[in-house]
């Protein structure tokens, strides 16, 4: 019989030093560490591109970026069911009652005692350990339009959403479908299904392969090419390790 395969543990930490010392905790119970990553954005990257899925997310609430743990936590707990911890150094009564809405395993506070916050890590790890990890959600389909009305499309074969003049693009490998909601709006709905921004006028599904030019200017899907933003490429870069 095989062994049974290592819990896979998300971890969304911006602290190095307390993204090493939860990993360093979590590896030594057994579990797979997906990250750390520092955004939000970063986190649902990785959640896309992971094989397998996650069982278990760590999450810091004072994330760089737009979005903090506990939005990146609701998220999660509604498109994922994902069980979480958060593990924080903000102390206050509205944002636990706010984590509290996604249901967490634990909210450990930073300033606890090194041995209480171990304590809450294996717990949580102990009960993801239980469980086999989520079952993928519904695979989500747009109503997009064509000259000749609507076109039933599945999201997971939307390669990107581009910015072209007035209108937005969005692209499979062989079709194009032109919106005119503005691309801060797609992100949106395009996000919970591991959508990214990669540059002012470029959103990416980094769920399909692809190719980063040696300048990490731009990026090849296909026979498509997509700006890559400086703003934007260090946080995708850090969510995808590197094999050298």
């Amino acid at each position: 019989m095989l062994p049974p395969t290592p819990p896979v543990v998300l971890l969304v930490e911006n602290d190095p030093v307390w993204a090493t010392l939860l990993a360093d905790v979590l590896r030594q119970e057994g579990a797979t560490v997906l990250g750390p990553a520092a955004t939000a954005a970063e986190a649902r990257a990785l959640c896309a591109a992971a094989h397998p899925a996650p069982t278990l997310a760590v999450l810091d609430i004072g994330l760089d970026g737009p979005e903090d743990g506990l939005a990146l936590g609701r998220w999660l707990h509604q498109q994922r069911g994902l069980p979480l911890l958060y593990c924080t150094a903000l102390d206050d009564a509205a944002r636990f009652h706010e984590a509290r809405l996604t249901t967490p395993l634990a909210f450990v506070r930073k300033s606890s005692a090194p041995t209480e916050l171990r304590c809450q890590l294996v717990l949580a790890f102990d009960y993801a350990r239980r469980f086999p990890p989520p079952a993928p959600a519904l695979t989500a389909r747009l109503l997009l339009p064509e000259a000749t009305g609507h076109h039933h499309v599945s999201v997971a074969d939307l390669l990107y959403a581009e910015a072209r003049g007035r209108s937005r693009v969005l692209a499979t490998a062989s079709s194009e479908y032109v919106v005119h909601q503005p691309l801060c709006s797609l992100l949106e709905e395009l996000q919970p299904y591991g959508f990214v921004q990669v540059h002012r006028s470029f959103l990416l599904n980094p769920a399909h392969p692809w190719h980063l030019d040696s300048e990490r200017t731009s990026m090849h899907l296909g026979k498509a090419t997509v700006l890559l933003g400086e703003q934007y490429r260090d946080a995708l870069l850090r969510s995808l390790p590197v094999l050298r």
